[in-house]
C-alpha cells in the first residue's frame, strides 16, 4: 500500500472503512441480542414489537399482565403464522385474524392454539367471538 496511487490509496481506506462498518454493525446486533435474551421472551419478537410493547405500557397505563399477555398472544401469532406475522402487524385491516391464517388447512387447530391464549379474561373471550366470527365469514372451518 505504501507504493500505491492516491486513487488506490483512498479506494482501499474506504474498502476498510465499509468493512469496519459492517463488522460494527454486526458486533451491535450480537449485543442487542444479548440484551434481549438476558431479558426471556423479548429475543422471540422483532425489536420495533418490543418499542410498542413498551410504549402501551408506560403511555396506555396497561398493566404489566396486559403487556405480558399481548407480548404472549405475539409469540403464538409469529410461531403459528410466521410468514404472515409482519403483514399481520403492518396492516390493520389483518387484525385480529393473520391472512395467512385463513389459507392453512390446519387453520381450526392454529387458532384453536391462539384462542385458548387468554381465555380467563372477559375481554380476550369478547375479542375471540369477534375473531371467530369474522373467520367464519371468510370461509374458515373452525371446531
Amino acid at each position: 500500500m505504501l507504493d500505491a496511487g492516491p486513487g488506490r490509496f483512498a479506494a482501499a481506506l474506504a474498502d476498510v472503512e465499509r468493512r469496519l462498518d459492517a463488522r460494527i454493525d454486526d458486533l451491535v446486533a450480537r449485543r442487542d441480542t444479548l440484551r434481549r435474551l438476558a431479558t426471556g421472551d423479548r429475543a422471540l419478537l422483532p425489536e420495533h414489537v418490543l418499542a410498542k410493547l413498551d410504549r402501551a405500557a408506560a403511555e396506555l397505563g396497561c398493566t404489566d399482565d396486559d403487556v405480558r399477555m399481548a407480548r404472549e398472544g405475539l409469540v403464538l401469532v409469529r410461531a403459528l403464522v410466521p410468514e404472515g406475522f409482519d403483514d399481520y402487524l403492518a396492516h390493520p385491516s389483518l387484525r385480529p385474524v393473520p391472512a395467512g391464517l385463513r389459507a392453512r388447512a390446519d387453520a381450526a387447530l392454529r387458532y384453536g392454539l391462539l384462542a385458548r391464549h387468554g381465555q380467563e379474561r372477559p375481554a380476550w373471550a369478547r375479542l375471540r367471538t369477534l375473531v371467530e366470527a369474522r373467520m367464519r365469514a371468510a370461509g374458515t372451518a373452525l371446531s
